[in-house]
């Protein structure tokens, strides 16, 4: 599996909305779009410079999810805060977009408060997350949450971090395995490059590049360039 990420609205919408039906002809297996925030957790440096340039233009989510629902053809999660999906009214924003999307990422979200969202009828799939320090008891948990893949964070950093390879990550994935059996895992942060999608499904069964898309997601020509060279 590959997973693209890009940030919703970035540079602009028009550039947003010709990006994102580009990525979709190419023979990738789903597509995340980050809806910006104004705090993140998360973000590195080249996602939090295109998120603040989206904010500043005076983009919403409402903007960024009108391109996603008219022009989807591919799977997509969005990839947000718990405050932009809180504010919008949790059962009114998942009910407008469930026939669009296929689950959402929340950053800033534990898994174990994936109840606080389910119980106020938000009825969108949360994907949970893994990390190298999740306990046994935070994967305990992960295999009674919904969401058809699991996010393998592969470094307690940033995005755009740099690994080094995933050999550590080896004993906690597998027993991440152990308790979730056949669900799917992927892996994000610091992919960059052919060579590590080759290492990344040594031990996942796929991977989600971000920050490599977003340097060049406002130049279709480059960004095709990158991904023809370095990662299809």
């Amino acid at each position: 599996m590959i997973g693209l990420y890009l940030v919703g609205g970035y540079p602009d919408l028009a550039t947003f909305k010709r990006t994102y039906k580009f990525l979709q002809t190419l023979d990738i297996d789903f597509l995340e779009v980050g809806i910006p925030f104004n705090d993140p957790v998360a973000d590195g440096p080249v996602i939090a410079k295109a998120a603040y340039k989206v904010i500043e233009n005076g983009v919403n989510y409402k903007d960024i999810m009108e391109v996603v629902c008219s022009e989807k053809t591919k799977p997509t999660y969005i990839m947000t805060y718990a405050n932009i999906i809180y504010r919008a009214d949790l059962k009114e924003f998942s009910s407008k977009f469930k026939k669009y999307i296929d689950g959402v990422i929340v950053a800033d979200l534990p898994n174990r408060m994936h109840d606080f969202f389910y119980e106020r009828n938000f009825e969108l799939d949360i994907i949970p997350f893994a990390t190298p320090v999740s306990r046994i008891e935070d994967l305990e948990c992960i295999k009674n949450l919904r969401g058809n893949f699991i996010y393998f964070i592969s470094t307690t950093g940033i995005t755009g971090s740099q690994i080094k390879g995933f050999q550590t990550l080896e004993e906690k994935v597998k027993s991440l395995r152990d308790i979730v059996g056949s669900k799917k895992i992927c892996v994000g942060f610091g992919i960059k490059e052919r060579s590590d999608i080759v290492e990344a499904k040594k031990l996942f069964d796929g991977v989600i590049i971000g920050t490599e898309i977003v340097k060049r997601q406002h130049n279709i020509i480059l960004l095709d360039k990158y991904l023809q060279n370095e990662l299809l």
